[in-house]
């Protein structure tokens, strides 16, 4: 194989049935050694170029590749402040953000940097300064699907969180707010958290998740729009069951906020169904939650046999959900499991190279369902995905799928095995929920191994999509 084919190379495939090849080009970019990089961050393609974020603590820096991944220049950001803390690095069509925080000894001063496609500099300035008194500085965050919205938080106490949401867009701090928990932390959790276009913050704990507290079990939905720290909190209560992976989406399309989870009884490894609650997110009430449960046949369906204990479904979770324009939506869940080896190593924690788990992790990723729900609550369509997906040892980072939107179609990508040399295949979805799978390419001979979890789709009909192996970094470019 030429020198010229680890830049680009074409891979063809037919399907039986028609005449003419369906074409990907995959364009690769050169090696990028990473192995003193604290963090790196694709951040896809901003105005006509694509761009990578690299954090090497002291020193940060952008890479430029053009639209073929051809490697322009390199540009150091240099925030000019010792003991600054990066919070967030988000990209939009026309430039990134970047919000981060530098610690004076009384107060902490939020900053924004913006800077374009080129890499260059648009504007630099503090959005606001506040006290340190109660706050880490450890600071989370979360934004809208626009990213134009970032929200940060922190615990500032044991039952309190403290909040900032900043517009990147018109670079302002739009509000700061406090939560405060009326219930003991000892029986609630916190489970997730989104936020809206028009900068709302929704957090979602749960309350009695367990066998002997059931009759108690409940959800509290609080909305936070930064008027008032007295955030009055949504109850929905599910005494019937036990969850398990509970998830917030929004639908900003019409203004919809979407609760959904697996349920159990007793086990909660095992879910016999789901569960959602949907409502306008601008007017939340305390509504009754939807219970579907799995039938007998999809079970048999998932595991391709009859199931002899129950109608359930091991080791299941959702990982991502889609809305229609109609206010429908469709769930895509995945098997996932990891198991904990016992070191081969017989001095244990006294060996130098002892890990705190006491031994090493084999993960599976393994089959996926879609399920298809109307606005009236009842499935139009379900369908269950099959693949196999092990690895050792790795965080499973090669594993999973991505899921890529086009006009009419979705597609889940993913690799066939986790090795070097591989098949990454996928499945595409109609509306009626007709699916179809074929291979799309073969690295073999490429040396690449693709995260398809850290993808982001740069067009209708394109991703990009880090490649990571032995501290060598490629971004790798796929257009069908």
């Amino acid at each position: 194989m030429s020198l010229m084919s680890k830049n680009i190379f074409l891979v063809f495939f037919f399907f039986a049935n028609v005449v003419q090849g369906i074409t990907q080009e995959v364009l690769i970019s050169k090696d990028i050694n990473v192995r003193n990089d604290a963090k790196f961050i694709l951040l896809g393609k901003i105005q006509d170029n694509l761009l990578l974020f690299r954090d090497k603590e002291q020193k940060q820096f952008v890479e430029v590749f053009d639209d073929q991944l051809k490697y322009k220049y390199q540009r150091e950001i240099s925030l000019n402040e010792r003991g600054s803390r990066i919070y967030s690095v988000l990209p939009s069509e026309e430039h990134f953000s970047i919000v981060y925080g530098l610690m004076d000894r009384d107060s902490i001063r939020f900053r924004l940097r913006q800077i374009d496609g080129s890499g260059e500099l648009i504007d630099s300035l503090q959005l606001s300064a506040l006290s340190r008194k109660n706050l880490s500085g450890k600071f989370k965050f979360s934004y809208s699907l626009n990213n134009e919205k970032l929200l940060l938080f922190t615990r500032q106490k044991k039952d309190e969180l403290f909040m900032l949401m900043i517009d990147l867009k018109e670079k302002e701090t739009l509000w700061a707010s406090k939560l405060f928990l009326e219930e003991s932390s000892t029986n609630v959790e916190f489970k997730d958290i989104v936020v809206s276009n028009d900068g709302q913050a929704f957090f979602l704990f749960e309350k009695s998740n367990n066998r002997y507290e059931r009759k108690s079990h409940a959800f509290f939905i609080y909305p936070i729009s930064g008027q008032s720290d007295l955030s009055v909190p949504i109850e929905i209560p599910y005494p019937e069951y036990l969850s398990k992976d509970i998830h917030l989406s929004l639908d900003e399309h019409n203004k919809q906020l979407l609760l959904i989870g697996l349920f159990a009884e007793a086990n909660r490894s095992s879910a016999l169904g789901y569960f959602y609650y949907l409502s306008p997110y601008n007017s939340l009430a305390s509504q009754k939650i939807n219970t579907i449960s799995f039938q007998e046949d999809f079970i048999n369906e998932v595991y391709g046999k009859q199931r002899k204990v129950n109608n359930s479904l091991d080791y299941y979770f959702i990982k991502d959900v889609l809305f229609k324009q109609d206010g429908s939506f469709i769930w895509v869940g995945e098997m996932f499991k990891e198991y904990f080896r016992r070191t081969s190593n017989p001095y244990g924690r006294y060996s130098r190279n002892y890990d705190d788990t006491g031994g090493y992790v084999d993960y599976y990723n393994e089959d996926m369902i879609v399920i298809s729900v109307d606005k009236e609550g009842n499935e139009d369509w379900k369908k269950v995905l099959y693949k196999k997906q092990f690895s050792q040892d790795d965080d499973a980072i090669y594993s999973s799928f991505f899921l890529m939107k086009t006009p009419s179609r979705i597609k889940l990508l993913y690799n066939d095995e986790i090795k070097k040399n591989n098949t990454v295949s996928e499945y595409m979805l109609d509306p009626l929920g007709n699916s179809h799978r074929k291979a799309v390419l073969n690295t073999e001979y490429e040396n690449l191994r693709l995260q398809f979890t850290e993808a982001i789709q740069i067009g209708s009909a394109s991703l990009i999509l880090p490649s990571y192996n032995a501290s060598l970094l490629n971004l790798v470019k796929i257009s069908f």
